[in-house]
């Protein structure tokens, strides 16, 4: 009698929590967190209890869509700090196998085939002096200006036309905003882009080879 008396309160206690609005629903929470806090109650832990399928199922219907909070800088902090702990102490162990490995170099072999990574030659290059006072030049000729958008209170990047770092010749290099440099001069219509550079620099220095 006890448990049929239980269900029927548990039902109709179900059926005005679903009839009551959202204000109502939050007005009631808010009351209830104050009274917990009053008599410091802590409610009972669900560690090491399994739920059943037809829970999980709906806890998981019922965090569809629903996008999480993003993480606090301490809770990262945290989290790489119990991480640490437990890979130190041996509790939290990374197997890799051999198959993961061979796949792994696979990728990164494909990604630095199809990304023109920085050598340290280049990178030198790039450092120099001499590439600063080409890289100056360039945009003193071109005002500061980029040759696409026509924007001057930018970002002034210095592009190469032909894609050779090495090429530092004053008709291969243009001035370009970081917008239009980005998306267009290496963007997927790259190549299009590329020609049509080209033949703007021959016309603006027609006498050059």
């Amino acid at each position: 009698m006890q448990t049929i008396h239980r269900q029927r309160i548990g039902e109709s206690n179900r059926l005005n929590w679903l009839n009551k609005s959202k204000e109502e629903k939050e007005v009631f929470s808010q009351l209830m967190r104050e009274i917990a806090l009053r008599k410091k109650y802590k409610p009972p832990s669900h560690k090491g209890i399994k739920a059943s399928i037809e829970t999980k199922l709906k806890m998981s219907k019922s965090r569809r869509g629903v996008k999480r909070k993003p993480f606090s800088k301490e809770w990262k902090r945290k989290i790489s700090e119990t991480l640490k702990r437990k890979y130190k102490l041996g509790e939290l162990k990374v197997i890799v196998t051999e198959e993961q490995r061979i796949k792994r170099s696979i990728i990164n072999k494909k990604r630095f085939e199809n990304h023109n990574y920085k050598t340290k030659e280049k990178e030198l290059l790039r450092k120099g002096i001499k590439w600063k006072i080409w890289r100056e030049k360039v945009f003193k000729r071109d005002n500061y200006t980029c040759q696409i958008c026509g924007e001057s209170d930018c970002i002034t990047h210095c592009h190469h036309i032909n894609f050779d770092k090495t090429d530092d010749d004053e008709h291969n290099l243009i001035a370009l905003c970081i917008s239009c440099h980005h998306s267009k001069a290496h963007g997927k219509d790259k190549i299009e882009w590329q020609a049509a550079l080209a033949e703007y620099q021959l016309l603006r220095f027609p006498y050059s080879e």
